[in-house]
């Protein structure tokens, strides 16, 4: 229980630390997980996973069959945005992304975050997507204080109890 908890300090600790650092401002299109300050903290988050963790958290950025990737949400969340807010926007949904991702990775037994909430928060985005970058901020927002609760919490969530 001690290492769970110290593992989700360390991650917490280095998204807080994350925006301190300055981002790109010059992005390119395509450039979603290609910022060189977010990669390297994916990457040193990445460090803490075992090889089962990475292997599922690899599934939930690039998705599987039927299933979009975080990598392609991203994309899709960014569309709605005009070009000179996508930059600020990329950080905080590349984060968002870490933390749900690096939660939902770990052992059914432990983790907080489930298959039915990535389901519920995906079909909210969709259709806040398909509304405009207004209610894409609001919702992306909603979920972020969803998921800080949730991370915080000593147990799952009552947000969404069943796991499939």
């Amino acid at each position: 229980m001690l290492k769970v908890l110290l593992r989700t300090t360390w991650i917490q600790l280095v998204l807080i630390i994350s925006f301190i650092l300055p981002v790109n401002a010059n992005p390119t299109p395509h450039e979603t997980d290609n910022s060189p300050q977010l990669l390297k903290l994916e990457d040193t988050v990445l460090l803490e996973l075992n090889e089962e963790e990475k292997s599922w958290y690899i599934k939930f950025k690039e998705g599987v069959l039927f299933f979009d990737g975080w990598n392609t949400i991203s994309h899709k969340i960014l569309s709605v945005f005009p070009v000179e807010a996508q930059e600020e926007k990329r950080a905080s949904v590349q984060r968002l992304g870490i933390k749900i991702g690096t939660e939902w990775c770990r052992e059914n037994e432990i983790r907080k975050i489930n298959t039915n909430m990535l389901k519920a928060w995906g079909s909210r985005i969709r259709e806040a997507v398909d509304l405009g970058a207004l209610e894409t901020e609001t919702v992306l927002k909603e979920i972020e204080t969803e998921v800080d609760l949730i991370l915080q919490s000593d147990g799952g969530s009552s947000l969404v109890t069943s796991e499939s």
